[in-house]
């Protein structure tokens, strides 16, 4: 007997109650699939064994079949969806699915959830976190969900093929999972919609979801922990963007330079945000500078800056399609490249959304910008694509040909040194083919419109699912700011670049030191930085707990907790060796860079902290071996000021690429320590904490202990 609604079963568990299938053409009208029969088999591929489930829905009078298909393996779950419109005749008008949400599938209700963490667009290229006590809580545009049941973790990724885009919204009914093709005249579904994971560890439960979903969509492009990261980005940079908005101008820059010369901050590298281009009414229409804004032209301007100021690399920017509104069709350059681009409907001139085509574009304005002296670029607007090709060409292809182009040139000219921005869409995140740094939030905003508070809400948790991806680019800050402690600490934690925007003036020295050496390297973290375990259930913008971030240094750890209540109230948070992934059993050194206190701690033991209105707390966490270094204490992630150590007969050697404050942990009262052969005095800080000052030096310092 047909119905409506179905309940889906992961073997002998009920994991969706009441699902119902739904339908949406192109006369607007839209149709209620009745539920008609089960089909059970067993198989094998690629993942290993499973059992496949097929639902038959359909419409009969409409002539509408639909196959929901799951395929059930141990640990996971695929969802497919099979659909087709019978059309009266050939010649006849042709029935199709609506180019959105063509079809529907709504689910009642998710039994025994205990906590969610949910990823949403909140504009076409940011997603945020968001912490719903029920299903139908969750945003349109959710992006993925993981949810706690049980002591399980579930992790579900809505994917993107080349021919559809799902994704998921919460209502009044429970949960929709939208399939869209944003083509018009298609009257059949074949694809993969969502893929689902369970595991005990949701860290590793993420990773894995993500590795599957890239298996059973055939994509071959490498995961982060495979790419290279940028040698540029190793080096402390500077952007003009909150410096000077879109009024970026030669002398402006150059200005800029001057301060940073004097104040010997060690920039090595410049980014050139919008502002510069030849532009008109938001369109391309040159492949120059703003011949106003740069009298002597791009190139003059970076020999200049190159020369006279000690910078190595300087990057533009662009977006991905020219400028914010394409190419201008009246300029010359739209001539010369006219078979590289496409006209949309709405008149848009734009890079062809085809690899060959668009790399034609891309190489003629990256070569145009190597020879100018370019050496790197930021590539914005790029959750745009869907905006932009539309009723032209599916999401997926889009963006895959798009970035296929654009990379390909990037490559050659640039040896792949690409910030990508505005671009967390899944087919961005799926389908670029190499590049490693993408921006991992919504901008920094010096005034009020976006707080750090936001800010770091949605790197730390963004970072969750999009590290797997790309090094995140946790965006510009100021030095000189109510929130710049916080931010400078942020920036460090995030394995990825860091970069100011202060105005001429501005650049406060003492919040850029302990970021970097004085060669302008970065102490990079080796991972970019993740919200604990502990906290992907938890809102630390309302649940009065302290945002809890960590990330890798060598094999070490480094904590972070942030105040970001709302409401300025005191938080609680805890710090613990257990905390970290890598670490097991044994005892560890807690060293806190603000305090400058040191504790030791076992695996499990937990030390508590409480912290008052934007309040950040920073511990480094070290196994306790012996000899243990701390590391130059001037600097965030002083773990890795240590290059290399040595133990032998009571005596430690401790190798350093520059002078500072140096601490070291020690059962045992050193008899003496020397700096490059010299003796220095011993401060004991604690009952095994120990302090020397390392006399200032630009080359590398050897530190001898002898117990």
């Amino acid at each position: 007997m047909s119905s409506e609604k179905v309940i889906i079963k992961h073997f002998n568990e009920t994991l969706f109650n009441g699902v119902t299938a739904n339908v949406a053409l192109n006369d607007a009208s839209s149709i209620t699939l009745s539920f008609k029969e089960e089909e059970v088999k067993e198989f094998n591929d690629q993942h290993g064994l499973f059992t496949q489930k097929a639902y038959k829905f359909s419409a009969e009078e409409k002539g509408i079949n639909l196959f929901l298909q799951f395929k059930h393996y141990q640990d996971m779950m695929i969802c497919s969806v099979y659909s087709s419109i019978q059309q009266e005749e050939v010649i006849f008008k042709q029935k199709s699915f609506s180019p959105q949400k063509g079809i529907s599938l709504s689910i009642k209700n998710i039994p025994g959830i205990e906590s969610i963490l949910g990823f949403y667009h909140f504009n076409d290229w940011w997603t945020r976190p968001v912490f719903p006590t029920d299903i139908s809580q969750l945003p349109a545009r959710t992006q993925s969900i993981l949810w706690k049941k049980g002591g399980l973790h579930y992790f579900l990724i809505p994917v993107v093929t080349a021919k559809c885009k799902t994704e998921i919204a919460g209502d009044a009914n429970g949960l929709t999972i939208g399939l869209s093709s944003y083509l018009n005249g298609m009257n059949e579904y074949n694809t993969v919609s969502f893929i689902i994971k369970i595991g005990k560890e949701p860290l590793e439960l993420v990773k894995d979801t993500i590795v599957t979903v890239q298996k059973e969509l055939n994509l071959t492009y490498p995961l982060r922990e495979n790419k290279r990261y940028p040698e540029i980005l190793d080096y402390l940079g500077w952007c003009s963007w909150d410096a000077f908005y879109q009024e970026v101008n030669e002398k402006g820059i150059i200005d800029k330079l001057v301060e940073l010369n004097e104040k010997k901050i060690p920039v090595k590298w410049i980014m050139i945000d919008d502002g510069w281009a030849d532009t008109y009414n938001k369109m391309l229409r040159s492949f120059a500078a703003d011949s106003e804004k740069f009298p002597n032209g791009l190139n003059e301007s970076i020999k200049t800056l190159k020369e006279q100021f000690g910078v190595n690399w300087v990057g533009v920017w662009h977006t991905l399609f020219g400028y914010w509104g394409g190419i201008d069709p009246d300029s010359q350059m739209a001539i010369e490249v006219k078979n590289q681009l496409h006209k949309t409907n709405s008149g848009k001139l734009l890079p062809a959304p085809s690899a060959d085509k668009g790399f034609g574009f891309w190489n003629a304005y990256h070569g145009y910008l190597k020879k100018a002296g370019v050496d790197f670029v930021k590539v914005d607007s790029q959750g745009a694509v869907n905006n932009f090709y539309t009723y032209h060409e599916s999401p997926g292809t889009a963006a895959k040909e798009i970035h296929t182009a654009l990379e390909a040139s990037a490559g050659i000219h640039f040896d792949q040194t690409i910030i990508n921005c505005m671009g967390m869409a899944a087919e961005n995140i799926w389908y670029r083919p190499s590049s490693a740094i993408s921006r991992n939030s919504d901008d920094f905003v010096p005034g009020k419109e976006i707080s750090f508070k936001e800010h770091a809400l949605q790197n730390v948790y963004n970072s969750l699912y999009h590290s797997h991806f790309y090094w995140g680019d946790w965006d510009m800050y100021w030095t000189d700011h109510e929130e710049d402690i916080q931010s400078a600490v942020l920036r460090a934690l995030s394995g990825g670049p860091v970069y100011f925007s202060d105005r001429v003036g501005k650049t406060n020295p003492e919040n850029v030191w302990p970021l970097i050496l004085k060669s302008g390297r970065i102490l990079r973290a080796d991972q970019p930085a993740l919200p604990t375990a502990d906290m992907l259930y938890i809102n630390p913008n309302l649940d009065g707990i302290a945002l809890k971030v960590w990330t890798k240094t060598r094999e070490s750890a480094v904590i972070g907790l942030f105040n970001i209540d709302l409401e300025d109230r005191e938080v609680e948070g805890t710090v613990s060796p257990s905390d970290i992934p890598h670490f097991s059993d044994g005892t560890f050194i807690l060293y806190e860079y603000f305090s400058g206190r040191a504790t030791l701690l076992e695996y499990k033991d937990e030390y508590r902290v409480k912290l008052s209105g934007n309040g950040v707390s920073l511990f480094t966490i070290v196994p306790f071996e012996g000899v243990t270094p701390i590391g130059i204490t001037s600097k965030f992630l002083s773990q890795l000021t240590v290059e290399k150590m040595y133990s032998s007969n009571g005596n430690t050697v401790f190798i350093l690429p520059e002078g500072g404050p140096f601490g070291f942990i020690s059962e045992t009262q050193p008899n003496s320590v020397t700096v490059n052969g010299l003796s220095v005095a011993i401060h004991r800080k604690d009952n095994f904490y120990f302090e020397i000052i390392c006399p200032d030096t630009e080359s590398q310092a050897f530190i001898e202990v002898k117990i």
